[in-house]
């Protein structure tokens, strides 16, 4: 496959940081209905810190975060998301970009991208996202992560995944962040990975985009991290009783 030979440099600099702390809430939050045809961009993560919806935004300017709270981007920050979503748009389309890495267990995301001319969505699936990193094997021409994938990642981690080190949510309404994921899901046209069968059970885990080692292996440190939890546990507990 020919390498594509397109400085990744040569895309117009972004100029997004800060755009969530720059949102405010929504004048009339309970007025707004998101519908596909606003639908602008969603992203989910697989990290070892949270897994699941992150952010998705809808014309003309709103943001709905993981919490469920209904934001109004400031209209620079809106027109600098939409660039970065165009050149998402601009390259060639390839579902899964997996970063070449020994170490496991590394963050997924998957960018929703709607495609206005045929009513659906596209999935894009970025393994262990390291700006400039070699990819496992050339994908769509490139043999490097595309800066334009790894920036709207960048951009999307401004939404906060913990509130000040903890799991305590601060109001808002997760069954309607939930909605919205379903709504880019339902128009999504989802790919197959490679070695997959005819059965589409299983469309959504996040996990699609890395290969089957790498997420066997992520279980298996899993599991030799709790079985070390409650070795230390047991050795704590012994050493209180003996102090009694």
């Amino acid at each position: 496959m020919a390498v594509n030979q397109q400085p990744l440099a040569s895309f117009p600099a972004l100029d997004c940081n800060g755009w969530y702390g720059r949102s405010t809430p929504h004048p009339d939050p309970r007025g707004f209905t998101p519908t596909y045809h606003s639908f602008a961009f969603a992203l989910d993560l697989s990290a070892m810190i949270y897994q699941g919806f992150v952010m998705a935004l809808f014309e003309p300017n709103v943001l709905v975060d993981r919490f469920g709270h209904i934001l109004s981007v400031q209209e620079s920050d809106f027109q600098c998301l939409k660039s970065a979503i165009s050149r998402l748009r601009d390259l060639p389309y390839a579902p899964f970009w997996n970063v070449d890495t020994d170490v496991t267990c590394q963050s997924q995301f998957r960018a929703f991208i709607p495609i206005a001319t045929n009513g659906t969505v596209l999935p894009y699936y970025v393994y262990a996202p390291m700006k400039g990193a070699k990819l496992e094997q050339v994908t769509a021409g490139y043999e490097t992560l595309p800066d334009a994938l790894y920036d709207l990642g960048e951009l999307a981690a401004e939404v906060p995944l913990l509130i000040r080190g903890s799991y305590v949510q601060p109001a808002g309404n997760r069954s309607f962040a939930n909605l919205i994921m379903k709504l880019a899901w339902d128009h999504c046209q989802w790919p197959k990975s490679p070695g997959d069968d005819d059965d589409d059970d299983n469309l959504y885990p996040l996990g699609r985009g890395a290969s089957v080692t790498k997420l066997a292996a992520c279980v298996l440190v899993a599991v030799a991290c709790v079985c070390l939890i409650r070795r230390v546990l047991r050795l704590a507990s012994h050493r209180n009783s003996i102090s009694f």
